[in-house]
């Protein structure tokens, strides 16, 4: 019962014959144990059981190295920082993780998410990528200065009007010479017209428009300028009246606007005798529905 026998796993120890037993169930490091990790269940030497749990075993617990603060089992960990703790961005599709930190790229820092114009022009879809190029081309509220280079500064919805060449109030606006039928437009820099004609030219010709429009709907015909030159005395064909009001009618209606008959007299169209008799008040408005004065 005192003699000595090697233990049966190997691991080398002399014990007696009635110890035996026990060691090898209970303290010889070379006798078998389940690894106590849950789902391993793989029997591992007792020596070799801590180095196992940590760096073998595929069921041990292990961070998500993407720092969202959660363990996963070690064989499950790549399928973890791929599927579940990083989803693509919303924005720009790329794969961020943890939430966390996904969120605040989307919200913060993402080129492509959708942001307001500085501007608050309420346009809506705009990448913040694309805002700068949005500003300086398309903001209707990006601050712009005048393009003929006075001092005005405004919006880009305002700079439309402030040079427009009829109603805006740049100083250096181009608008169209009344008196011109080309429409050359000039450089306007005061409040008052060129002196492409003189200005008594000008009061002449009006008069004799208002004379000659006998029914006063604003527009000659060629028959009403025709009756009116025969009543002045000075005839003309009819033919000849009806070339001068083709050429004076620039928008084609077949009848001269007051516009459209001061252009022909500025574009020399118009005879200077047909306005200075109308202009002295040698006679009446004619009265086109009685043939009379």
């Amino acid at each position: 019962r005192m003699r000595l026998a090697a233990c049966r796993l190997g691991c080398g120890a002399q014990l007696p014959v009635t110890q035996l037993p026990r060691h090898e169930v209970t303290k010889c490091r070379w006798r078998g144990v389940p690894c106590p990790i849950p789902g391993c269940g793989r029997e591992i030497r007792a020596k070799d059981l801590k180095q196992h749990m940590k760096e073998e075993c595929l069921r041990r617990p292990v961070g998500c190295r993407l720092g969202c603060g959660l363990k996963v089992p070690y064989e499950e960990r790549e399928h973890h920082e791929n599927n579940v703790c990083t989803r693509p961005c919303m924005w720009c599709g790329e794969r961020i993780g943890p939430e966390s930190r996904r969120r605040l790229h989307e919200r913060f820092h993402c080129p492509k998410r959708h942001v307001q114009c500085p501007n608050l022009c309420g346009v809506e879809g705009v990448a913040e990528e694309d805002m700068e190029a949005h500003c300086i081309k398309d903001c209707p509220l990006y601050p712009s200065a005048c393009p003929n280079g006075c001092a005005w500064t405004g919006y880009r919805r305002e700079v439309r009007i402030h040079i427009d060449g009829e109603s805006g109030s740049c100083p250096e606006r181009k608008r169209r010479c009344r008196y011109d039928m080309l429409g050359r437009r000039i450089r306007f820099r005061t409040n008052e017209q060129p002196p492409c004609h003189s200005h008594e030219q000008y009061k002449a010709a009006e008069t004799a428009f208002r004379m000659m429009d006998a029914d006063g709907d604003g527009e000659l015909t060629a028959a009403e300028i025709y009756n009116a030159l025969v009543k002045l005395g000075m005839p003309q064909t009819i033919d000849y009246v009806r070339d001068i009001v083709e050429k004076a009618d620039e928008d084609g209606n077949g009848t001269v606007s007051r516009r459209e008959y001061l252009d022909a007299v500025a574009a020399d169209l118009i005879p200077e005798g047909w306005n200075r008799k109308w202009e002295t008040g040698q006679l009446r408005k004619y009265d086109v529905s009685s043939d009379q004065y």
